[in-house]
């Protein structure tokens, strides 16, 4: 197996395992990863001798907080507060799900132009059919009038019809956005992309503190 990185020139492998990324196949669209042993990673990364990420587990009785104090004090001891940073489980999951906030934050404004665009759009079709279907049954209503009929019932009638038809046009419209779900899916899934039934949430450990450095240098893996 040869595989690319942006660091070093590609290199022959032997495959001596697979591993599935969230026990599913194609779980990351289409995207494969590679796993080496440590020193092997860091000759490839141009990091030998380095680590952007270790994790550790606390003893019995100790909880994250004062495991990650304690740790805290050990890198100021040795001069690496500066370099490496601790964090808890809740602290890196947080970190982690501001900084894919702030990658999608300009699909957010594209969406939410859209969504005005698409409000505009809508108020200006349905305000022009009723007043096309106004127009069309001036007469109709004209008669109305001359039997004895109010403005105000006039209007409510009026009133009365639009509130039904809207009503219906919602009861439709979600019966048939329930009905493309399973197509929708289908079709995602046959391109490798599968819809969670159930929110994500992190779930870290009491026990579980992580201690990261700078971001290291970018890698592709071709599989």
């Amino acid at each position: 197996m040869k595989i690319s990185f942006s660091t070093v020139e590609p290199r022959e492998f032997e495959l001596v395992g697979t591993f599935l990324f969230g026990g599913k196949e194609n779980a990351l669209a289409g995207a494969t990863l590679a796993a080496f042993e440590p020193t092997a990673a860091q000759e490839f990364m141009n990091r030998a001798g380095q680590w952007d990420l270790v994790e550790a587990r606390a003893e019995s009785g100790i909880s994250e907080t004062e495991l990650k104090g304690r740790i805290a004090k050990v890198l100021r001891e040795e001069g690496l507060n500066k370099d490496y940073e601790t964090l808890t489980g809740d602290e890196l999951a947080k970190e982690q799900a501001d900084d894919i906030k702030a990658n999608l934050s300009f699909f957010n404004t594209f969406l939410l132009i859209f969504a005005v665009v698409a409000l505009f759009v809508g108020a200006f079709v349905i305000y022009n059919t009723f007043s096309i279907t106004i127009a069309q049954r001036i007469r109709e209503l004209g008669l109305l009038r001359a039997l004895g009929a109010s403005g105000r019932q006039v209007t409510g009638s009026v009133l009365v019809e639009s509130l039904t038809v809207g009503a219906l046009s919602s009861v439709l419209g979600i019966l048939l956005g329930i009905a493309i779900v399973v197509p929708l899916e289908a079709l995602l899934s046959a391109f490798g992309i599968d819809l969670p039934f159930r929110r994500l949430r992190p779930r870290p450990t009491d026990e579980f503190w992580m201690a990261i450095s700078e971001p290291p240098p970018l890698a592709q893996t071709v599989g």
